[in-house]
């Protein structure tokens, strides 16, 4: 149609709203754009429509279809180092793994980096597999990979001073990294265009490289001690409540201002400057002051979301009886599927200890409901992204 008439939205110079869905306000700092000079109308969408183009492909006017910069060729290798305390140990490795359910987590998309290039390292897997050479397999991985063009790196460790060679401590004595040895092999991602690195350690040098694009962001400067307790770090919890904005609607603490402030701002996008901004606000009078080091001018690292995440479920009881009002369960429910199954039973008012729920994914055609179970939370989260409705079914389990 657009090349055949002269469409509306060419006439308009003061454009306002997305050229996609027309209802959002056009993102101001949008990446999904037409880089031809030669496209005689790029396209300009909002932050929703650049969000989830991965559901719904945006399409210049010159018929290439674009990909956001956010998470479209993205790598990841999260670490966490080990520790004599259980406590401490099991805290550290927790949020690693909380953190690449973050980076890969398409509801909402915050990154949307593909899990398939998400490499996580944490102590205990099995006593064959230590952790620096799983490091170096990885990096040589990233390193061959051409379809990957930004690496985030985020390290969760502790560390010795200058003075004891700036030693990266991932674990046993054998595993004292020195910066030497590590700048070593980040030198090695010689096809990677831009690195996204957090130090999350005691004394954390700043790095550095020639010719690379690079952000670095540690949880203190390099003469300070970061702060690890048994319930984690301070630095890495406040860098996930960062990326996780409004999601949950979880505040640190109960009426926290700095979290008000941040979920209340109009913005679209996470930068490395609001992101740096919210977790130095919070260490305040609690930690160190976080450390960081900008190379170049640098883009939005993830998408903000402003709404709180609630997925519904619905109960069809049988046609002789009264209905049952959907439930919704917060993202801060979706941890595992077992919790999700759980927190479905008793909202629902159904013994636990007698009965098992059944999650489907259905249509909204009344004749062609289908039996396509969820078996998993990530088959859930799809289909709510997707905008399936979603019911459940309770059985008896065997034997009550």
């Amino acid at each position: 149609m657009e090349r055949t008439i002269v469409c509306e939205i060419f006439k308009n110079n003061e454009e306002i709203n997305c050229h996609q869905c027309i209802i959002n306000p056009i993102a101001e700092n949008s990446s999904l754009t037409e880089d031809y000079d030669n496209c005689r109308k790029k396209i300009r969408v909002c932050m929703a429509c650049e969000k989830n183009n991965f559901l719904n492909p945006v399409i210049c006017y010159c018929s290439a279809r674009l990909s956001s910069k956010i998470g479209n060729k993205w790598g990841a290798l999260l670490v966490a180092g080990d520790d004599e305390s259980q406590e401490k140990a099991d805290a550290m490795k927790k949020e690693i793994l909380e953190l690449e359910r973050v980076v890969t987590s398409l509801a909402p998309r915050i990154m949307g980096i593909s899990k398939d290039k998400v490499k996580t390292v944490v102590p205990g897997v099995t006593e064959e597999s230590p952790i620096w050479p799983t490091i170096k397999k990885h990096i040589e991985k990233f390193s061959e990979d051409e379809e990957i063009n930004t690496l985030l790196i985020y390290f969760s460790c502790h560390g010795g001073s200058s003075a004891d060679k700036n030693m990266f401590e991932l674990g046993k004595k054998s595993e004292y990294i020195s910066l030497d040895e590590f700048q070593n092999e980040l030198n090695k991602l010689h096809k990677i265009d831009r690195l996204i690195i957090f130090l999350d350690r005691c004394f954390p040098p700043k790095l550095t490289f020639e010719k690379r694009k690079f952000v670095q962001i540690n949880a203190c400067s390099e003469d300070k001690k970061a702060v690890l307790n048994k319930e984690g770090s301070l630095f890495t919890k406040y860098v996930i409540h960062g990326l996780k904005a409004r999601s949950e609607e979880r505040e640190c603490t109960k009426d926290c201002n700095h979290c008000y402030s941040y979920w209340s701002s109009r913005t679209e996008y996470v930068s490395i400057c609001s992101l740096y901004d919210y977790v130095n606000k919070h260490l305040e009078l609690k930690a160190p002051q976080p450390d960081w080091k900008l190379e170049s001018i640098w883009d939005n690292i993830a998408f903000f979301t402003d709404e709180v995440v609630e997925i519904e479920f619905t109960f069809h009881k049988e046609p002789s009886e009264d209905g049952c009002k959907p439930i919704t369960l917060s993202l801060g429910y979706l941890k595992n599927m077992d919790e999700v199954k759980q927190k479905i039973l008793l909202s629902f008012k159904v013994d636990i200890k007698t009965h098992e729920v059944k999650i489907r994914k259905d249509t909204f055609r009344n004749d062609q409901q289908t039996d396509d179970e969820c078996t998993t939370l990530e088959q859930v989260m799809e289909a709510w992204v997707q905008r399936f409705p979603l019911s459940v079914t309770f059985h008896k389990k065997e034997g009550t």
